[in-house]
């Protein structure tokens, strides 16, 4: 400010020759020195301002690069549960077909079954029917159907690999051309050829697996169909067999396969 002061003191000395008067020139140099002042006070003042509007900016500068960063979290999150939802869609939509596929094969299956069962001995027929029933009834998952019907092939697996004796009741017909029914034994070598024998010998049969279904020859039918007599010894000791597997011994029974008596 002396500074300032000691230029106006020349310029005014400068200026005195030339007719100002010295209030005038006293005016001048307090306007000038005032204005100076407010100057200086400006200048402090806007570097006040400058330094806080620094330090907002460098404020607003940190808090911009974390929410670009939140921002990126977010977005990365985002596409992570996008990718986890579309897989999961996409696993839900080839399960779903699969779920198809094995619910039209096991309809299939249980429909072959429908048809086939009546080809079998009637035993398993029965049985099959019975099982079948569970197989279709309502309010069952794939899983347990499928479960029940795998077990309905085992039981036929099963049973064609073996030897299976049934007492039961059996109608055929009479010499009046109506129907008897008989207590008889029926003994099956698997699938397709059976024989029955009555409680009292005195009725016997051959049986096996024909286009049309399990069909039965009575009597005097089976030397027709077999195109030889049946010995009832033999039919008697293979039913003791079955009965009592400590008895095994060869039996010889004669059967029919495509349309040939052996």
């Amino acid at each position: 400010m002396n500074f300032f002061r000691n230029i106006i003191v020349v310029f005014v000395c400068a200026l005195s020759p030339l007719g100002y008067a010295e209030t005038d020139l006293n005016q001048l140099m307090q306007k000038w020195i005032q204005l100076e002042s407010q100057k200086g006070n400006l200048q402090i003042e806007w570097a006040e301002r400058k330094t806080e509007l620094d330090r907002r900016q460098q404020l607003l500068t940190t808090e911009k690069a974390s929410l670009k960063e939140t921002l990126a979290q977010a977005e990365g999150s985002t596409s992570d549960v996008d990718q986890r939802r579309n897989e999961l869609l996409s696993r839900q939509e080839k399960l779903e077909k699969e779920q198809a596929t094995l619910s039209l094969q096991i309809n299939k299956a249980a429909s072959f079954l429908e048809i086939k069962k009546n080809q079998m001995p009637p035993p398993l027929a029965e049985e099959i029917t019975q099982k079948l029933v569970f197989l279709n009834q309502s309010g069952l998952s794939q899983s347990e159907r499928l479960e029940k019907l795998l077990s309905i092939y085992k039981l036929i697996s099963e049973f064609d690999q073996r030897v299976a004796i049934n007492k039961s009741k059996l109608e055929i017909p009479a010499e009046n051309e109506g129907h008897k029914t008989l207590q008889v034994t029926q003994i099956f070598l698997g699938l397709s050829q059976g024989w029955y024998l009555s409680d009292d010998a005195s009725q016997y049969g051959y049986g096996r697996a024909t286009e049309l279904g399990w069909k039965w020859w009575s009597n005097e039918e089976v030397e027709q169909e077999l195109g030889q007599r049946m010995d009832l010894s033999e039919l008697k000791n293979l039913i003791a067999i079955a009965e009592n597997p400590t008895l095994a011994d060869l039996v010889t029974l004669p059967i029919k396969l495509d349309n040939k008596a052996h």
